[in-house]
């Protein structure tokens, strides 16, 4: 699902990025902008359509910090499975990673019907195992994470935004998340 948007919206774009943009280097102006749908409230995806082809950008639009978020690692992570065939090719980048610039690939939204069809089952079963394939990029540290620990620290940055008079509702949440054993290491 896209939304268009129009000329005078287009400044959502800083010019040194749309100079980065391939059909925008001269400065020509992108011949559409879609704000795609999707991102979480924490990244911006704009379809940018110029003379030499459809691109995405994703820009970073909430710089807090989130639990378990590491833009270089996902960065990292999304150029090796680029290279897997699994994700579009990453075509530009800021250094922290603050936008994205990367091709366009038409495709579909994983939706319940789509998963409910045999053929939706088999393409999403053998994209899942070429990305499980990849061997991570170096550097990057064990890629499991404990479940328990992410929880409780998603927890705690819902707790910040939360009224104070819920306080009673939250301990007994963050009561109830203390209480998860993180996997046990014996494997058993």
């Amino acid at each position: 699902m896209v939304e268009n948007i129009s000329a005078s919206d287009r400044r959502v774009i800083p010019a040194s990025v749309l100079r980065r943009i391939p059909g925008c280097a001269g400065g020509e102006a992108p011949l559409g902008v879609q704000l795609l749908h999707g991102g979480r409230n924490v990244n911006r995806n704009l379809r940018i359509d110029t003379r030499v082809g459809r691109f995405v950008l994703r820009q970073r639009v909430r710089e807090e910090p989130r639990p378990g978020a590491d833009p270089l690692r996902e960065m990292a992570c999304h150029r090796a499975a680029a290279a897997a065939g699994v994700a579009p090719a990453v075509l530009d980048a800021a250094p922290d990673c603050s936008w994205i610039l990367m091709d366009y690939v038409q495709g579909g939204i994983w939706t319940p019907p789509r998963l409910q069809t045999p053929e939706g089952l088999r393409t999403l079963g053998a994209c899942l195992r070429r990305l499980h394939a990849i061997t991570p990029p170096k550097g990057l540290g064990r890629s499991i994470r404990c479940p328990s620990r992410q929880g409780r620290l998603r927890l705690s940055s819902i707790a910040i935004r939360l009224p104070p008079r819920r306080s009673m509702l939250w301990s007994r949440v963050r009561g109830s998340s203390r209480r998860i054993a993180p996997p046990s290491r014996s494997g058993q």
